[in-house]
């Protein structure tokens, strides 16, 4: 079972665990019996999550450089199309090996998801149009600055209050 260490949280049941969803709280999991916890607020590997971190970052950007390349040739809804193809082919063989395949993607709110793939691919044209347009060190500083921005949206559409505190979290 899964439990908090600091007390409150909200209950989600998945089978015969019961998972309490509280942000930035330590998680302990126990097994059945009580014994064995195992404490999953702090990695046991910090150099192989930097170094993930730094990988991730190299990809990105390859998958730009790679992008710039082809946006020469081809247009970017080609690259789009088979960039999301092979984006889901490792994901599509993670569901087989699951054993559920495809009923993984099963929702019970697809308006809800065909909302998101929309906005997923219109932030890939949108990304990968402006690496046509801009140089991709100007295209890597402006993703940098997206936090700053989504604050700022956040205010102007969704009424948020952005305080001190935020600005400062987000710089």
């Amino acid at each position: 079972a899964l439990r908090l260490c600091r007390g409150v949280g909200r209950d989600r049941h998945f089978g015969d665990r019961t998972l309490f969803v509280f942000p930035l709280a330590q998680v302990v999991v126990t097994d059945k019996s009580g014994g064995r916890s195992t404490d999953l607020s702090a990695s046991s590997r910090p150099l192989l999550g930097i170094g993930l971190k730094i990988a991730a970052t190299f990809v990105f950007m390859l998958m730009a450089a790679i992008a710039r390349q082809l946006g020469d040739t081809y247009p970017v809804g080609q690259i789009v199309f088979f960039r999301s193809l092979f984006a889901f082919l490792p994901i599509a063989g993670l569901m087989l090996i699951a054993g559920q395949g495809m009923s993984m993607l099963a929702t019970a709110k697809p308006l809800s998801h065909l909302r998101r793939a929309f906005t997923g691919v219109c932030a890939m044209f949108t990304y990968f149009g402006s690496l046509m347009y801009l140089p991709l060190a100007d295209v890597t500083a402006i993703s940098f600055a997206s936090p700053l921005i989504v604050v700022a949206l956040a205010a102007v559409f969704l009424g948020e209050a952005v305080r001190l505190y935020r600005w400062s979290a987000v710089a």
